[in-house]
């Protein structure tokens, strides 16, 4: 059980109290905390309040955050690589082909393997159990998960403030005519699919930095350093340049059988000490290998 508590500022004064900590924990829903202000989990001046309690300024909001049981993740050992944990973190190297966490009973993923190895994990969501940020299923790599409530709205923060630091490497089709550069294009989800698309209305800003490290013939090996965080980012800004990932069938990619981008370099400062983590990996042997055979 976590608890946070806050001092209402006087620009927040006249506001509903769920509306207040929705606005507090953006990582929650309203509907959420109006269910914690119902179970008595959440406290104005140590006395329970309705959800449309309109607070005043000064008044001490607390919540709890409570813990939940994980009923609906499958616990299958897939023995995924640790590079580091300690209480409150857990890096691993996140294998191809295995989803972060389940969206149905009995789907092996990330989260149920560390669970099936009596790894905790932050418990304010139930479906997401210590997931801060996510892989694509075919991305491999670097991936940080939290092991308890606090780490978790700690990285979840980091995240949203871009404090982290991520870079990957990407085997693409083509050469390019600029060695380094940056990819600014707005993306937006695609209205009849579950993908991602540049967009120029109503879409968000997403920022990619990249550097070409090595060609060969057709092909060019990267370092991408996304600045934004959108849903599958990387690849819709190098597919819509024309050079496509290898492996990248749903963004026009030739089909390989691996999605070619790796997450190698990942940096963030430790929730409780504060001191900056850095990980990084090499690049695979598979990348190694599909270059040079051109």
């Amino acid at each position: 059980m976590q608890k946070k508590s806050f001092r209402v500022e006087e620009e927040n004064s006249g506001l509903r109290l769920d509306k207040y900590l929705s606005q507090k924990l953006r990582n929650f829903s309203r509907s959420h905390f109006k269910y914690l202000i119902r179970e008595g989990k959440v406290r104005v001046n140590y006395l329970p309040q309705k959800p449309s309690y309109l607070l005043k300024e000064r008044d001490l909001v607390e919540v709890v955050l409570e813990e939940r049981e994980f009923k609906d993740i499958s616990s299958i050992r897939l023995d995924i690589p640790i590079i580091y944990q300690d209480e409150d973190v857990i890096v691993i190297n996140k294998p191809p082909g295995v989803i972060v966490h389940p969206v149905k009973r009995g789907q092996p993923s990330v989260v149920g393997d560390l669970l099936s190895r009596q790894i905790k994990l932050a418990n304010i969501s139930s479906r997401r159990p210590g997931v801060v940020h996510r892989l694509d299923k075919a991305t491999l790599g670097l991936m940080v998960l939290a092991k308890n409530n606090l780490s978790y709205l700690d990285l979840v923060s980091q995240f949203k403030e871009r404090k982290v630091v991520k870079e990957y490497f990407a085997l693409v089709e083509g050469v390019f005519p600029e060695k380094e550069g940056k990819i600014d294009l707005p993306l937006k989800r695609a209205k009849y699919k579950p993908r991602m698309k540049v967009g120029f209305i109503e879409a968000k800003k997403s920022l990619t930095f990249y550097k070409v490290l090595k060609e060969k013939k057709n092909l060019s090996l990267l370092l991408l350093k996304p600045h934004t965080g959108r849903m599958h980012q990387l690849r819709v800004h190098l597919s819509f340049l024309g050079h496509p990932i290898i492996g990248d069938e749903k963004y026009g990619g030739r089909k390989e059988g691996l999605l070619f981008l790796h997450s190698c370099r990942l940096g963030f400062y430790h929730p409780q000490n504060k001191e900056f983590k850095e990980f990084t990996l090499p690049l695979p042997l598979e990348f190694k290998e599909y270059l040079e055979k051109g």
